[in-house]
């Protein structure tokens, strides 16, 4: 889990936020229609939370879905490089397993075209 927005992974920041909200992670887990140990198991790290969830929660707390997203690993953290860098990997990430490998499947090809392309031409960009 990252290290985001002032909590130091999603258990940090579900402790505090019920702690501060004056109930348990049972309660929060029922509150917003999951099962009992829902908050507990994705705080631990017993199953990865969904984005639907993750969601619910900030929604919950009244915080950015995507302070939560980034601190149950389902989105990157921003970063100062490049922004379309920066959207491939949000847009890998999101990816399951076998999308992630067509989308590097096709990563390559578009890499080997520019190459072929640069090679022909006799130019770099």
């Amino acid at each position: 889990m990252a290290s985001f927005a002032g909590f130091r992974d999603g258990k940090d920041y579900l402790t505090r936020r019920c702690r501060d909200r004056g109930i348990s992670m049972t309660g929060l887990s029922e509150d917003i229609g999951a099962s009992h140990g829902y908050a507990h198991a994705i705080a631990n790290g017993v199953f990865a939370a969904s984005r639907d969830m993750a969601d619910a929660i900030a929604n919950y707390f009244g915080d950015n879905p995507k302070i939560v997203r980034i601190l149950f690993d389902l989105e990157l953290p921003p970063t100062e490089e490049d922004p379309e860098i920066s959207e491939i990997k949000e847009i890998g990430v999101s990816l399951s397993k076998k999308g992630r490998k067509e989308l590097l499947k096709y990563a390559h090809y578009l890499k080997d075209q520019d190459n072929d392309s640069q090679y022909k031409t006799g130019k770099s960009s």
